[in-house]
């Protein structure tokens, strides 16, 4: 959400007599020696010498404006030809930079020779898709031992909330974090996952914050985890302006007061073109809530576009174009929901799969998609996200913080409108699921496998087929459900498949994804002498692994709760028998504590009725977390499913047991 607009009301500074600027001294030291390495960093491919972040708020004495400015200073040991690899080529991003200051590069080699970056060799490059630009260079002379170091000052567009990372895939022997500002303006910082925590002092007219921290370890991406919520890190926002007040700005209820007034204030023209377009949709008085809600976003989930970051606020315009800015199109919704009478709450949160909401550090940096919250229903809408339907909101909201608040709840003596921090939920694993159905008989020849497969996809595990395979041309679709049946058997010859709860706007809570299909595969059977092979496992499809020998360090977090109920019906050919049957039987279930229902579970057993072998398999996950200590039972369920994967039943003639 723009929100600087009205933080630079809020600010007002105005002639400020300062001494600013300090960071355009800053300089490295000119001729200095390599570092010495310990034993242990020796063995690392590379690492981190320093890793330093320093911001300040300084005045421009001839504008008489606030600036702000960032600094970046890099050094990083290369022990490896990968690590130069990785390292030897340096990215700047350019988001919220209004101009380079300084940018200063060079490599030292092991004997001494220091090599200075050419500036007619940084190139600026334009990012289309982001919307936003960087600039690139490569150093030369680096080899084996060689030191990289680089910094670079920004002046910043002006913004009091920020994040600095100090914890990356290398370790990082120092880390340092500073923010200067002017006496008067007080900032709060939060230090997150064993960061040392900032110490504020005064020196004249500048107050510092300041911390280090030593002996960073690396941090590396490991499957069922967030990066970036598990690095060390420093939050800061500004906190007083003293000239004005002693009490705290930019707080949860400044936030609220702000987000009422860019959400729900509408003026006569748009008014009477929200209500034009309510009488409309025709939406009858008696529906209950949630019917209303459904009409409401089927509409504008079906007749109009967001332009991120582009399009306009102003409810005229978006519904005369049929377009309009992320905010614009939650203030159409809000707009709506009050004309059809669906009492509600506006909030927003943080995208969980990047960073987890704080409520006990106000941040606006955590304030980065807009919900809707009905508090009748207990549930969700999400109005950012056009391949969802109410009540489903993107997994990564969810089990999540979020600021809300209700537009009807009247404002105290403070004249502070009510605000809720509310925990956003996630659905239970019955909810998310991908279901498989299958019938393999083996052809009188014995050359390949017929399957008669059937998908169930619904919740979160629908929530991206559905939608788009509602909008897609048919060629695109021909192309994605060859690829979901094939799931089952990757070399298939589909010979006919048939789609329900295809159609636009389902809620696949409600109605699931279904896909049923004939086809055939040679792949799945191999003869071996007199015996033959039957790759049954496969037909679930690549299963995730887990058999890492790195050391496990990020606690698990999975996207959502989830099940897989499968059957797996084979028709065994006259005359044989399966000769490895406990081969099927897998039981792997872990509890946590004395919790009743398990936190997952991967089972699977067999029953013989005739010559038709049954499988059933359960498996789900039922919590999104899984601390360290109990890691090996989450992994050993998740490679219970991969080991099944493996299955292959050994046919021979003879009769069955």
């Amino acid at each position: 959400m723009n929100k600087y607009t009205y933080l630079l009301l809020l600010l007002c500074l105005v002639q400020l007599p300062l001494k600013a600027q300090n960071l355009l001294q800053y300089n490295w030291e000119e001729k200095r020696k390599l570092h010495t390495l310990t034993d242990k960093e020796a063995e690392e491919p590379a690492i981190a010498l320093l890793s330093r972040q320093s911001y300040e708020y300084a005045v421009d004495q001839e504008k008489g404006a606030l600036k702000q400015y960032t600094l970046t200073h890099r050094i990083v040991k290369v022990n490896t030809d990968n690590a130069i690899e990785q390292h030897n080529r340096i990215y700047i991003p350019l988001h919220n930079t209004e101009s380079v200051l300084q940018l200063k590069a060079r490599s030292i080699s092991p004997d001494g020779k220091v090599t200075e970056v050419d500036k007619n060799n940084i190139r600026e490059i334009k990012d289309d898709e982001s919307q936003g630009a960087y600039r690139i260079f490569a150093l030369e002379g680096v080899v084996k031992g060689s030191e990289i170091e680089y910094f670079y000052l920004e002046e910043n567009s002006l913004g009091f909330f920020g994040r600095a990372y100090f914890q990356s895939a290398i370790p990082c022997r120092k880390a340092v974090f500073t923010l200067e500002c002017p006496s008067f303006i007080q900032f709060d910082a939060k230090s997150y996952n064993g960061f040392s925590s900032p110490v504020e002092s005064i020196n004249g007219e500048v107050r510092v914050l300041a911390a280090e921290q030593a002996d960073i370890p690396a941090l590396r991406k490991q499957e069922f985890a967030k990066y970036n919520s598990n690095r060390q890190r420093i939050e800061f926002r500004l906190n007083k302006n003293l000239r004005f007040s002693p009490d705290p700005i930019f707080t949860w209820s400044d936030a609220i007061k702000y987000i009422n007034s860019q959400v729900y204030e509408v003026d006569a023209k748009e008014s009477k073109a929200v209500q034009k377009l309510y009488k409309g949709l025709k939406i009858n008085a008696s529906l209950a809530a949630k019917e209303k809600i459904h009409q409401i976003e089927n509409h504008l989930k079906t007749n109009f576009l967001i332009q991120k970051g582009l399009g306009s606020a102003n409810l005229e315009e978006i519904i005369k174009g049929g377009y309009g800015s992320e905010l614009g199109l939650v203030r159409l919704y809000a707009s709506l929901f009050n004309l059809a009478g669906v009492a509600h709450e506006v909030g927003l949160t943080s995208n969980r799969d990047n960073i987890r909401f704080d409520p006990e550090f106000s941040s606006w940096n955590y304030l980065e998609t807009y919900l809707f919250y009905f508090p009748a229903l207990d549930m969700y809408l999400a109005p950012e996200d056009m391949m969802y339907r109410f009540p489903l909101i993107p997994y990564d909201n969810t089990h999540n913080s979020g600021l809300f608040f209700n537009p009807a709840a009247v404002a105290g003596a403070t004249g502070k409108i009510p605000h809720t921090i509310r925990s956003i939920s996630t659905p239970a694993y019955k909810h998310n699921f991908h279901n498989m159905d299958i019938q393999l008989k083996l052809t009188p020849a014995l050359d390949k496998v017929n399957l008669q497969v059937r998908q169930e996809y619904g919740g979160y595990s629908a929530a991206y087929l559905q939608p788009a395979y509602a909008i897609m041309p048919q060629e695109q679709r021909e192309e994605m459900i060859q690829s979901l049946i094939k799931f089952a058997a990757p070399d298939a010859q589909v010979e006919k498949y048939n789609i329900t709860g295809g159609e636009p706007n389902t809620n696949v809570l409600e109605k699931p994804f279904v896909i049923d299909a004939s086809l055939n595969s040679t792949a799945l059977l191999e003869r071996a002498g007199n015996k033959y092979l039957l790759k049954v496992g496969q037909v679930i499809g690549p299963q995730s692994e887990l058999y890492q020998e790195e050391a496990r360090t990020l606690t698990v977090e999975n996207e959502f709760n989830r099940m897989y109920d499968r059957t797996i019906r084979v028709e065994l050919p006259a005359g044989y028998m399966v000769k490895n049957l406990e081969d099927i039987r897998i039981n792997k279930i872990f509890k946590m504590g004395k919790a009743e229902k398990p936190h997952c579970m991967f089972t699977s057993d067999y029953k013989q009725e005739g010559n038709t072998l049954v499988i059933t398999i359960e498996e789900f996950y039922n919590e999104i977390e899984c601390d360290l200590e109990n890691y090996e039972k989450f992994r050993e369920v998740v490679n219970a499913a991969a080991d099944f994967n493996k299955v292959t039943l050994v046919l021979e003639k003879g009769k069955a047991n």
